[in-house]
């Protein structure tokens, strides 16, 4: 957005515990490098343990297990959006962006009836309508989007590597970054840690660059075999036949596209139309074609 000539604001939620480190080498970035940049500390993720430990329906074995769920934190967006409303509504802001990127709605299928997002509906197109109405009954006339929900995680990879390169070296996807020679670094042994070395590689980039050691990369094949990798099916097989493989699976080549969702009869149709054109140009030049679900199959339509 700044690329488009624009205003922006960085907001940064600092939790109380260890995901803040997450955060940190960018945050610290920015105050050097930006205006206009923003945190909030919370101790909200202190309150989720607490009240888990009250909530008896849980199985322990589940809720205190070490593991990427959160069995009543899933949907953790409307605590952000609500923290930064005082800059929202004191900068007259017209637009919240949310890094959502794709997820296929193949994997979303009702669950006796019920619409079932797999843990993901505050990262959809429907949260964001729904939050941006609710917003505005209240009249805060602000839209919340991202401009990454039509493309894949490994295509946000490959343009945060070739045209944001400063910025995907603060890049820390981890759940437990560590203090280490000066630095925050990733644990490289986590699911959100082999996704991203995944993504990395098939793009061409360099995990080292972001705290990766040889070892992480030298053990990656052999840790996302015996990992359950959150990522859609396609995505993963289509970085996994890249990287280890060094081939591209046909009939998965969606995942390097520009997805039409639901409803959509043009690419970005849901990014404000201030914008929409100037976000497409940027992102059509790292894409390959673009794609609309037919029945179970992503078909090329241009």
């Amino acid at each position: 957005m700044k690329e488009l000539g624009l205003r922006t604001h960085a907001l940064f939620f600092n939790e109380s515990g260890g995901h803040w480190r997450t955060a940190l080498p960018a945050y610290r970035f920015y105050q050097r490098n930006f205006q206009d940049v923003h945190r909030v500390w919370s101790n909200v993720d202190r309150f989720y343990w607490w009240f888990l430990r009250r909530l008896r329906i849980l199985d322990e074995k589940v809720a205190f297990s070490w593991a990427d769920s959160y069995p009543i934190q899933l949907f953790t967006f409307p605590v952000y959006i609500m923290a930064f409303l005082p800059v929202v509504m004191a900068n007259s802001a017209s637009s919240i962006l949310i890094g959502d990127e794709f997820d296929d709605p193949r994997g979303m299928e009702p669950y006796r009836g019920i619409s079932h997002f797999h843990e993901i509906f505050d990262q959809t197109k429907f949260f964001n309508d729904m939050f941006t109405s609710y917003l505005r009954s209240k009249g805060i006339g602000v839209s919340i989007w991202s401009a990454l929900h039509p493309i894949s995680g490994s295509v946000v990879e490959k343009i945060l590597i070739h045209r944001y390169h400063d910025l995907y070296r603060l890049q820390r996807s981890c759940h437990s970054c560590h203090y280490e020679n000066g630095d925050y670094v990733p644990c490289g042994r986590c699911s959100k840690c082999l996704g991203v070395m995944l993504f990395i590689l098939s793009s061409g980039g360099d995990p080292r660059e972001i705290g990766y050691g040889d070892e992480d990369i030298g053990d990656l094949e052999s840790r996302v075999r015996s990992t359950r990798m959150r990522l859609d099916p396609d995505e993963l097989e289509y970085a996994v036949s890249s990287v280890f493989h060094g081939r591209r699976e046909e009939g998965l080549s969606h995942v390097d596209g520009i997805h039409l969702l639901d409803g959509e009869e043009e690419p970005f149709s849901y990014v404000d139309s201030a914008y929409r054109e100037s976000i497409y140009r940027i992102v059509k030049q790292y894409t390959d074609g673009v794609y609309r679900l037919s029945g179970q199959s992503w078909e090329r339509v241009s």
